[in-house]
């Protein structure tokens, strides 16, 4: 009994000087702040079951820092995070959070850079889109815009399947123009942030069939054309120079490289 009250008794002195001793604080609250929106495809429409994916680094090959609860069925997002500088990222997925995106999949382009302040909330709508809508609204059908077909195939003469061929008037292994797609106005205009804002060729093509086949429409003119294999890319690779004065048959692109898989 004596030794139960001696350590009820060194219990207790330990709580009293818990509270009376300087210096022990209770630790201050986390501030955070909101951050929402709205998630819409290329034709304005609100997108149902997206995400945010939010970082704190421009690196967004990797794991995201917070992810949001999916958008309802009006596209709303809402979350709440720590002040400070992030990158965000609205993506619509059918299968895993991480890895190459897949057919289907949605993505609004290159990470938007946002700031949220002390008890200052920040909105902000999204707009994604796969590689067959902005292939769909690049399709032109005026007169003056030319077919131009092929195939891309390996140093081997392989088809090659799920890449897209681009067409863009300066060349090189280099990012290219920023593109926006607003919203609820009209696609494809280039400018600032505050859309599917992604570095952007000129003109794409869809994705290359089993037969590695593809079709893409050009005005007339000279263009550097190449090929990704992911989409949004963080750059292209753009060499084959082609003048466009007709419409054009067996246009084949060779990846003499290692394929990027």
């Amino acid at each position: 009994m004596i030794i139960l009250l001696n350590n009820i008794l060194k219990i207790a002195v330990i709580i009293i000087a818990a509270f009376l001793l300087p210096g022990i604080q209770e630790a201050p609250a986390v501030e955070t702040t909101v951050f929402k929106g709205q998630v819409f495809d290329v034709e304005g429409k609100a997108v149902n079951g997206a995400e945010m994916f939010i970082y704190n680094s421009v690196d967004t090959r990797r794991p995201a820092d917070f992810i949001s609860a999916r958008t309802d069925e009006d596209g709303h997002f809402s979350m709440t995070l720590p002040p400070g500088k992030y990158w965000a990222v609205a993506r619509l997925r059918k299968g895993e959070k991480y890895g190459p995106l897949m057919v289907g999949d949605k993505h609004s382009g290159e990470p938007v850079e946002i700031k949220l302040g002390d008890n200052e909330g920040l909105e902000l709508n999204f707009t994604v889109a796969d590689i067959r809508d902005a292939a769909r609204l690049m399709k032109k059908t005026r007169e003056d815009y030319m077919k131009v077909t092929g195939r891309i195939i390996d140093k081997n003469g392989v088809p090659v399947k799920m890449y897209y061929v681009i067409a863009d008037r300066k060349g090189g292994d280099t990012p290219l123009n920023p593109l926006l797609i607003e919203g609820k106005s009209s696609p494809l205009e280039k400018g600032d942030a505050g859309g599917f804002e992604g570095k952007f060729p000129d003109f794409i093509s869809a994705w290359t069939d089993d037969e590695g086949r593809y079709t893409i429409y050009l005005p007339k003119g000279k263009y550097f054309i190449g090929y990704a294999d992911k989409f949004p890319s963080q750059g292209y690779n753009v060499y084959n120079e082609l003048t466009v004065e007709s419409d054009k048959d067996n246009i084949d692109i060779v990846i003499k490289g290692k394929l990027q898989r």
